[in-house]
């Protein structure tokens, strides 16, 4: 799954704006000090919120 299909699919889910979502994502990144990436952040974000990615 790309990074634009996480992103619809989380919005979809959760009724999220897109610049929440990206608030999010960037407070994610900031909470691991920029060691993650976007998408591994938007995955967390996706668990967090009970949004399945199909990721295991």
């Amino acid at each position: 799954m790309n990074i634009e299909d996480c992103i619809t699919r989380i919005i979809k889910e959760t009724g999220l704006s897109r610049k929440e979502l990206q608030n999010m994502v960037n407070q994610k990144k900031d909470a691991f000090s920029g060691f993650i990436s976007y998408k591994k952040a938007l995955i967390i974000i996706a668990k967090e919120l009970c949004v399945d990615l199909n990721y295991s």
